[in-house]
């Protein structure tokens, strides 16, 4: 789950969930979009009060009838916010749409006060994933990926400046802390030489914004079998998608790097 040479930090992962303080789908009878919180959603579907040959359709956006004067409005590639009729929204329901635009407008936690960047890890990263209501209650949950120059308390307190006035709370649904260890540290070392040895390049330990294994352990990292060098065929699925896939030679090469690494650590004093 994881690439060569070796992964040696991790950026902060914090996960939250944004709701309307009360009840206030009215004109909006439902809004779902995505399908997990920590991708950018592909789609957004809208069940409102409206007659569908009333609301002209645009680039990337459907309407269609619902039936009992309801109409479906499903947007596609684009935030769920855009989706929603001018002038079909009572004013708390404005309120919420005018905070979701400003949520999901940047992707670095700009529009919510709190961009943040590193030299270890670059720029922090904030992403809308799911919107949906909940018995009139909109929720929209937001994953950001942080580096060490900003901490999850820090994140938080900025979200809580920023809805203060638009009747909406937060909850804090996850915190995984970043963590880092050196490329000069010699089991980092050990890892990388190894792995050079074997594939005769020269490539060095890097930092992702994703979460791994490693985070369970108190001293560890992410180590192969994925080589990003060696291409896979175009049916291969990606990553925790469909038809993902591993070449049985990577495997192979991947094992032999494993069990040299292994050997080489146990004789480390670290």
């Amino acid at each position: 789950d994881a690439d060569f040479p070796v992964i040696c930090g991790e950026k902060g992962g914090y996960s939250a969930t944004i709701r309307s303080a009360a009840a206030i789908a009215d004109q909006i009878v439902e809004l779902d979009g995505g399908s997990a919180g920590n991708a950018v959603p592909g789609q957004a579907t809208a069940l409102v009060k409206a007659d569908a040959s009333q609301l002209p359709a645009a680039d990337r956006i459907a309407v269609e009838p619902a039936g009992d004067g309801l109409a479906k409005v499903t947007a596609t590639g684009i935030g769920a916010h855009a989706s929603m009729p001018e002038g079909s929204v009572n004013d708390a329901e404005r309120v919420w749409l005018d905070l979701e635009h400003d949520i999901l407008c940047t992707t670095d936690g700009s529009s919510m006060g709190f961009a943040s960047h590193d030299e270890m890890f670059g720029p922090l990263t904030c992403i809308g994933g799911t919107v949906r209501t909940k018995g009139g209650v909109f929720e929209q949950t937001i994953d950001s990926r942080y580096p060490t120059s900003i901490s999850s308390d820090e994140i938080s307190a900025a979200i809580e400046k920023f809805l203060e006035g638009r009747n909406a709370t937060l909850t804090v649904d996850l915190d995984m802390p970043t963590f880092y260890i050196k490329p000069d540290n010699p089991a980092i070392e050990t890892c990388v030489a190894t792995y050079n040895e074997y594939t005769g390049r020269n490539a060095k330990a890097y930092v992702i914004g994703g979460g791994t294994y490693a985070r369970h352990f108190k001293c560890a990292c992410a180590f192969g079998p994925n080589d990003p060098s060696d291409p896979m065929p175009d049916w291969v699925g990606a990553e925790h998608s469909a038809d993902e896939g591993f070449s049985e030679a990577q495997f192979k090469r991947a094992l032999e790097i494993y069990i040299v690494t292994i050997a080489r650590l146990m004789e480390l004093d670290l």
